[in-house]
């Protein structure tokens, strides 16, 4: 079983095959609870025990937004991975890494640029580095908050420039570097369960994808569901859909 909460068709479609409901049914039981839908109401009136739910052999569908120069070609040939795996991988960010003269040690504790050593571990990018894993979204609108921020650049240049207060790192980044959308397709394990639904359970996510469905079709697809990875996760090339420019304004 796919989740799919990209489109409110498609979330229309995920709840109905996951649940095994019929269309109709559903879309009357949403207008007449739209101000006071809860989800496990919702499962009690169809009769369904939550705790029955299956959990197991699910995927999820994401969206990755990145920039490249070259038409994302690096993720077409290494995958989708985390700011440390990114740094450590030849690839468009490392060789810029490179040519701005930002060097990390191998702890990646602290790196260097313009002869002055800057200690990261008191910043969000040590933190970005240590997680090591791949923000997405399992729906973006056109009016989010969160895609508006990401479209430009890897946050990871962003938090370098903050750091050594030189606006140029991520200007020069962002005059070269084309925006992108990355449509891909992950078993759901692969997702950090914490970032769907604040606890460490597989049957808390899929009940919380299955409310997130919901709001995609209550809301008329105005939904914005930031999500991650799990730690050191990479998605691999066979598991991209599409890749195609995107432009949030």
């Amino acid at each position: 079983m796919v989740f799919d909460l990209t489109t409110i068709e498609r979330a229309t479609e995920t709840i109905v095959n996951y649940l095994h409901i019929d269309k109709t049914d559903l879309l009357n039981y949403l207008d007449q609870h739209n101000f006071d839908f809860d989800i496990y109401t919702f499962l009690k009136d169809f009769h369904i025990d939550h705790h029955d739910l299956d959990v197991t052999g699910h995927s999820l569908i994401a969206f990755h937004l990145t920039s490249s120069n070259n038409s994302c070609d690096d993720f077409k040939k290494n995958g989708i991975m985390g700011a440390k795996d990114a740094i450590n991988t030849e690839n468009t960010l490392s060789e810029y890494l490179k040519e701005q003269e930002i060097l990390f040690n191998k702890e990646h504790t602290y790196f260097t640029y313009a002869d002055t050593i800057y200690n990261i571990e008191q910043y969000n990018l040590y933190e970005r580095l240590v997680e090591n894993h791949v923000h997405c979204f399992l729906s973006v609108d056109d009016t989010g908050y969160f895609s508006e921020q990401l479209q430009v650049r890897p946050d990871i240049i962003t938090l370098i420039s903050e750091i050594v207060g030189e606006d140029n790192i991520k200007d020069f980044w962002d005059a070269n570097h084309e925006t992108y959308m990355i449509k891909y397709c992950d078993v759901l394990e692969a997702f950090d369960y914490e970032s769907i639904c604040q606890t460490n359970s597989i049957h808390d996510a899929i009940l919380q994808l299955l409310l997130y469905a919901v709001d995609m079709i209550l809301f008329n697809g105005h939904v914005e569901i930031s999500a991650w990875m799990k730690k050191n996760h990479v998605i691999k090339p066979s598991n991209i859909i599409y890749i195609r420019q995107y432009y949030n304004n």
